[in-house]
């Protein structure tokens, strides 16, 4: 005997998605063409690889890079998976690290693919970088 719904089933795009972030890593490099600071952050998931950038003026540079990057630590190796809603909700509204981790989760339904694959990123990035952070 066969069943049809009335409602079809959600798209994949619209169910609850939790998140086990497993490392965290931050390159930090000077940009002269912005006179600041762009700021790359990967994140291995359970959904996969994430990444963002964001930049910042020279003025608003941190005294020190790692303690600003600590306010990550909450969010990396968890024993339990985590919403996106809860992963927000950790930082402040309009901070750099909730813009960073807002724009690595908005591209988990992207189709868009790099044309380099991350070693060769991440060994661009160690060249230029002038802090390197890694959570795991």
């Amino acid at each position: 005997m066969s069943v049809q719904l009335l409602d079809p089933a959600p798209e994949i795009e619209t169910r609850m998605q939790v998140f086990l972030i497993r490392e965290l890593e931050l390159f930090i490099w000077f940009d002269d063409r912005i006179n600041g600071y762009r700021i790359e952050l990967f994140l291995s998931t359970n959904a996969g690889q994430l990444r963002s950038e964001e930049s910042i003026e020279a003025r608003e540079k941190p005294a020190d890079w790692c303690n600003w990057s600590y306010r990550f630590r909450r969010i990396v190796d968890s024993k339990e998976p985590h919403s996106v809603d809860w992963l927000r909700e950790q930082f402040p509204e309009h901070s750099i690290q909730n813009r960073l981790i807002c724009q690595a989760l908005g591209k988990l339904n992207s189709t868009t693919a790099f044309c380099r694959n991350d070693v060769e990123v991440k060994s661009d990035l160690f060249k230029k970088a002038c802090s390197y952070i890694n959570l795991f």
